[in-house]
């Protein structure tokens, strides 16, 4: 017994509207259990595809391997998880992805990060995300990414999705 839990008794019924749930230990400490990567831009194809790279941990404190994103799938996780949360301290993405950045060990497979903003239509996600990266913390970002990024065909949705979910919400309507 490691300590964590939920309150949540209806987990299995929020399944089908959820993508993830936050699981505390009592000390202050959370993770977060995914069943899909993302709340938004949902493909389980994409997902699929993110898993099939995934890295096994195994732990004497886990009962059996848990899988973890591979370094280009957490660095789109966090990028594009951290421009659209709408809570307050969604700022937290940019110290994460800079200390992920920083290591050398850390290979990136630009490619497929854009690939991934491509099929899921969270190309404006991603290039802001970049961009902050790149720009404001002087973080190396593969030049092609961020053209390819740029000169990509998001659509219309896209880009007024990327402005609704990105902008301040009301604090009376929630909108």
């Amino acid at each position: 017994e490691l300590g964590w839990h939920t309150n949540d008794n209806n987990i299995s019924e929020r399944i089908p509207f959820k993508h993830a749930i936050e699981i505390p230990d009592g000390k202050g400490q959370k993770i977060d259990l995914h069943w899909q990567l993302l709340l938004y831009g949902r493909n389980k194809m994409c997902d699929n595809m993110l898993w099939d790279s995934a890295i096994t941990l195994q732990s004497e404190h886990l009962s059996q391997p848990a899988l973890i994103l591979d370094p280009t799938a957490q660095l789109f996780h966090i990028c594009v998880r951290g421009v659209v949360s709408s809570n307050p301290s969604r700022v937290r993405w940019i110290p994460d992805a800079y200390q992920f950045l920083r290591d050398s060990d850390i290979e990136i497979d630009w490619d497929r990060l854009v690939f991934q903003a491509e099929k899921r239509h969270l190309t404006p996600h991603l290039l802001n995300a970049l961009l902050v990266l790149e720009e404001i913390l002087d973080i190396p970002i593969a030049s092609s990414s961020i053209k390819q990024l740029r000169s990509g065909k998001s659509s219309f949705a896209e880009k007024v999705d990327y402005v609704l979910i990105t902008r301040k919400q009301n604090p009376v309507t929630g909108y």
